[in-house]
């Protein structure tokens, strides 16, 4: 049972607003914390294993791009030069020293994104326990374990899972600051935002978010006359992290500025608009959610944690919800391309939603019924997580199964089936890439409609990320879908991610 003191008009306005603000919105309970952690360390064992399980799998577009810019590169050039926005520093530097220690293979490029991942685990237990309760706690982390979504990501030679685990842990210093008004946590507080600024700046839209939580809970708290005295050590932790971050940007500055025009208003964009995102996103809760009911009960628990979350604990919600518009907002002025997986780092959020709409759910009709009442409406609330979980877990095997993308399915196909004399051709960077400078095929790249005047017999082609093709090079395309014949169609878990192969004739 959700228990809030406001609940009982007891308190006064103030004091209201200020249990309201410091977040908590906890339910009875009915875990002892000896239990809440055994639980929490087998969920831990549970996640490492899904986690490891199949990591050395071939590597997709974007892990081939970190590899040979952000990681084979030699130390100095990793932490000064900045390639494009697949390199995210302190991965990259972590996934350095790893190749260094164990050799280059798929898994020793992912170690930290799995290591982080795994980690991710208890840190939402010890953020969530502070704020909801430890059965909210245990119940998301035993969800966060078995899920699809971030099991992928764990899997993925990226900073996202850092950024996650960086979120959750800077998230927990500042409701434990403000709570308990300390140098140390505030310090601790400034290192661990520019870690995670260094690992992804996307990090800078948690931190203005929680910039907005301190002015909310500085005005909910502040008494009949002006003070800013407690806003001075938040403000000195902000500014050591801006400092800080700058610090290690600094040698990138040029590097970003040049990709940030480029990237504005690009191919990119115009493909990953917010429709397009919103698509996407939807796409990926069907898929990790075991199809549209699924994703249709997650999404409903999703709406009611939220609502509760706006309600009962507004400090919270603007923690958990306010990054996400501005990130938004965001990139709509500078123009970038709008993807779901920069939300990715709300994702332990959205995990502890889902499970507090699960207990408001089951609440909502035990509250009537008395105390036999509340500890049935628990158990159906962790009957329902269970079942969410569940889903997630069923999903998994498909994943397993099909890689992010298939290219060297496709480039082992091709070869496989061309004749002698016949000549394979790459369209896109992302198969030149891949095809050329990680597996070292050397075959020549079609970069417009004219270069088909110039083949005399036919040839293959392969390519992938087809949107891009078409939006980015439209002439190419319509000469393609005019000579060319689809041949194999190689199946991916990324957007947009299958490789196809074609089987052209020479140009009329």
């Amino acid at each position: 049972m959700d228990m809030t003191p406001a609940a009982h008009g007891a308190a006064p306005l103030t004091n209201r607003l200020q249990t309201w603000l410091r977040g908590e919105w906890r339910a009875a309970d009915v875990l002892s914390e000896g239990t809440a952690l055994k639980l929490v360390a087998a969920f831990t064992a549970l996640a490492a294993a899904l986690r490891f399980y199949g990591v050395d799998s071939q590597l997709w577009y974007d892990e081939v791009k970190t590899l040979l810019l952000s990681v084979r590169p030699g130390f100095p050039e990793i932490v000064t030069h900045f390639e494009s926005n697949n390199h995210h520093p302190l991965y990259s530097v972590l996934a350095h020293f790893s190749i260094s220690a164990f050799g280059e293979h798929p898994w020793s490029l992912r170690l930290p994104a799995v290591l982080f991942g795994v980690a991710s685990v208890p840190m939402l237990y010890v953020f969530a326990a502070s704020s909801a309760g430890r059965l909210a706690a245990t119940l998301s982390a035993g969800l966060l374990a078995v899920s699809y979504h971030h099991i992928a990501f764990s899997q993925n030679a990226r900073g996202y899972t850092m950024l996650l685990f960086f979120t959750l842990l800077t998230s927990w210093l500042l409701l434990k600051a403000l709570k308990e008004p300390s140098a140390r946590l505030w310090v601790f507080y400034a290192i661990a935002a520019t870690l995670g600024a260094y690992t992804h700046l996307t990090m800078v839209y948690i931190v203005a978010g929680h910039g907005l939580v301190v002015g909310a809970n500085w005005l909910a708290t502040m008494k009949s006359r002006v003070d800013f005295r407690p806003l001075l050590l938040p403000f000195i932790a902000f500014a050591l992290y801006a400092v800080l971050t700058l610090g290690l940007y600094a040698p990138y500055f040029a590097g970003l500025q040049s990709y940030v025009e480029a990237k504005s208003g690009g191919a990119s964009a115009q493909i990953a608009t917010p429709l397009w995102a919103a698509e996407a996103a939807l796409l990926g809760v069907t898929q990790g959610f075991g199809g549209p009911v699924g994703a249709a009960l997650s999404l409903t628990l999703l709406a009611v944690g939220a609502i509760g979350y706006l309600r009962r604990a507004p400090l919270t919600a603007m923690l958990f919800f306010a990054p996400a518009p501005l990130m938004m907002a965001s990139m709509l002025v500078l123009g970038h391309a709008i993807r779901p997986r920069f939300l990715f780092v709300l994702g332990g959020f959205v995990i502890l939603t889902i499970v507090r709409g699960a207990m408001s759910a089951a609440a909502a009709g035990a509250d009537r019924i008395g105390p036999l009442g509340r500890v049935g409406g628990t158990a159906v609330a962790a009957v329902i997580v269970l079942l969410v979980g569940a889903i997630s877990l069923a999903s998994l095997p498909a994943g397993y199964a099909t890689p992010k993308q298939d290219l060297a399915g496709a480039i082992a196909d091709v070869e496989s089936r061309r004749q002698p004399g016949e000549e394979i051709y790459l369209a896109g960077g992302a198969a030149v890439v891949v095809a050329n400078d990680y597996y070292g095929r050397g075959w020549p790249q079609l970069k417009d409609a004219a270069a088909f005047d110039e083949i005399a017999r036919p040839f293959w082609i392969v390519f992938t990320f087809r949107d891009y093709l078409v939006t980015g090079a439209p002439d190419l395309w319509a000469v393609i879908q005019s000579n060319c014949k689809e041949v194999s169609v190689f199946k991916a878990t990324i957007g947009d991610g299958e490789s196809y192969v074609m089987k052209c004739a020479p140009s009329a």
